[in-house]
């Protein structure tokens, strides 16, 4: 609905655009409709986490940090590999037949499952979740 209604928009690039206006090495002006949703995004994921008791915040630094940087870090560059993004790529090149759009697509789903596998190998658990109707659950 958000693509529908207001065009190609992603949290990180208002974030991008925001630092660029604030440090002034970027020209236009941040949307104020892309701010908005932002704030609305950031405010469901706490309300969402209020809403299942699940808030809470953890300031000691743990091992796990570390993981988690790296994973972050990892899929940042696999998000810059992938051209326009994940919304341009489905929403945009697929539909469209961009020569690029569906070796970009399956390369990406090679490396996730390459990735589960690594995992996998590694001992990671995952989690079984059950769903019914509406409602999903462990």
């Amino acid at each position: 609905m958000l693509y529908a209604l207001h065009g190609n928009w992603a949290y990180t690039s208002t974030l991008a655009r925001g630092i660029q206006q604030a440090t002034g090495s970027g020209g236009a002006q941040a949307n104020r409709v892309a701010w908005l949703l932002f704030l609305f995004v950031i405010a469901g994921i706490v309300f969402s986490a209020w809403q299942r008791r699940s808030f809470r915040l953890q300031w000691r630094p743990t091992v796990d940090w570390g993981w988690h940087l790296v994973g972050g870090t990892l899929m940042g560059f696999g998000a810059a590999l992938v051209p326009g993004g994940n919304d341009a790529l489905l929403l945009h090149g697929i539909p469209w037949l961009s020569p690029h759009a569906i070796p970009a697509y399956l390369a990406m789903l090679l490396g996730i499952a390459v990735a589960l596998g690594l995992m996998r190998l590694g001992g990671a658990g995952f989690a079984t979740i059950k769903c019914s109707g509406d409602v999903c659950s462990r």
